[in-house]
């Protein structure tokens, strides 16, 4: 996630600068403390724990579903506040875990409308085994069971690990269903994994993919290989605005 968890630190050091040029929070300044878990679950846990013995007020982050998971339990009770960044965790009643972006639950009725709207209605989907990918594949499911969407129908589904360097045999069985357009969840390198295996298979086919991804330094790397159609699921306040 390091292509997304560098924006991130980017933007909180932006509003930092500009929330203290402009009087603080009451009177008071905001600073911000980066820590880099490296992707890594075992390492927000040993990044978390001095945090809460600090008794650090607010922490945001982390950023992928299996970190959040992985610090859950030990702020759950406790805290302190922590805002987790990835649309996929399922934060316990009252406790001191939240989530800071639309959750995917909230957020597939709202892609699925657009694609009924377009009348693509055959859906093909290609995730990753990681906690991000599980979790995307089930409340995508979830969505496609209410009444709402009976008209839209996943007619080929895939799976491949974020360690694999190539997709080719998921897209040539994908794009054998031909369906009207992919329906991805992965981050990072895997994403261009994805997106490299749709275009040497010449599938021209509209993807959409996780808003993690929606950076502008990613979308430079892997500008030779994008699909003509990208739908990434991002928010307001992930991509500056255009002017």
């Amino acid at each position: 996630a390091s292509f997304l968890g560098t924006k991130e630190a980017d933007s909180l050091r932006a509003l930092q600068t500009y929330v203290n040029a402009n009087g603080g929070i009451n009177g008071r300044p905001v600073t911000f403390a980066i820590h880099d878990d490296q992707t890594n679950p075992q390492l927000s846990i040993q990044l978390f724990t001095p945090l809460q013995a600090q008794n650090v007020p607010l922490i945001f982050g982390p950023t992928l579903t299996a970190l959040c998971q992985a610090v859950m339990p030990l702020v759950q009770t406790n805290g302190p506040v922590a805002f987790c960044l990835s649309p996929a965790i399922t934060p316990a009643a009252g406790s001191y875990q939240f989530m800071g972006v639309p959750a995917i639950s909230d957020v597939q009725p709202v892609v699925f409308r657009y694609l009924k709207s377009r009348g693509l209605t055959k859906l093909a989907m290609l995730t990753s085994t990681d906690a991000s990918g599980a979790d995307f594949e089930k409340r995508t499911n979830d969505a496609l069971a209410l009444p709402e969407f009976k008209d839209l129908k996943l007619i080929a589904n895939e799976h491949f690990a974020i360690t694999d360097l190539t997709v080719a045999a998921q897209i040539a069985r994908l794009k054998a269903a031909n369906p009207d357009i992919l329906l991805t969840f992965t981050v990072g390198p895997s994403f261009g994994t994805v997106l490299r295996g749709v275009h040497d298979a010449g599938w021209d086919v509209p993807v959409y993919g996780s808003g993690v991804n929606f950076t502008y330094a990613q979308m430079t790397q892997y500008a030779a290989f994008l699909p003509k159609e990208l739908f990434l699921n991002g928010a307001r306040g992930i991509v500056p605005e255009p002017e």
